[in-house]
């Protein structure tokens, strides 16, 4: 007899956060430089950059004495008054999931004291929204407008 472990509330509200990403870039492999940008994009967004990111799990554990699990998506932490963000590309795989886990992990930064609550992922959700109003306005100031 074979038992399946139920989600967590944790895992059911992270699977209901909703990127922004296009069909064929979301699908794409997340790859280190990727993810680190991103991570940028929403530390800029949540008012908290600087931030330093890791994508290796052992540089992220030398910097901040915390072994990662090897089933860990991503982690936030302060360390000396530093912002840390790590994210796995590996394990994300695509960019769908590495934008959501990355914007998490900067809501643990920005909403320290909400956790994993409802209201943290009410947070997390109007940080990806406003991420894409960010990007619709980057681009139309890059695009200039046909006459």
């Amino acid at each position: 007899m074979t038992t399946q472990r139920q989600p967590t509330i944790t895992e059911i509200r992270h699977g209901s956060l909703r990127h922004h990403l296009g069909d064929a870039e979301a699908g794409l492999m997340a790859t280190d430089t990727w993810v680190v940008d991103r991570i940028h994009h929403y530390a800029a967004i949540a008012g908290i950059a600087p931030v330093e990111v890791f994508t290796d799990p052992a540089s992220y554990a030398a910097r901040t004495g915390r072994r990662i699990s090897p089933h860990c998506w991503g982690q936030a932490d302060w360390a000396a008054g530093r912002r840390l963000v790590y994210v796995d590309p590996g394990r994300c795989r695509t960019r769908a999931a590495a934008e959501l886990v990355a914007a998490h992990e900067i809501g643990h930064l920005r909403w320290p004291a909400v956790r994993h609550s409802s209201r943290f992922f009410h947070h997390v959700q109007a940080l990806l929204d406003s991420g894409q109003a960010r990007l619709c306005v980057t681009a139309r100031l890059l695009v200039p407008e046909s006459r």
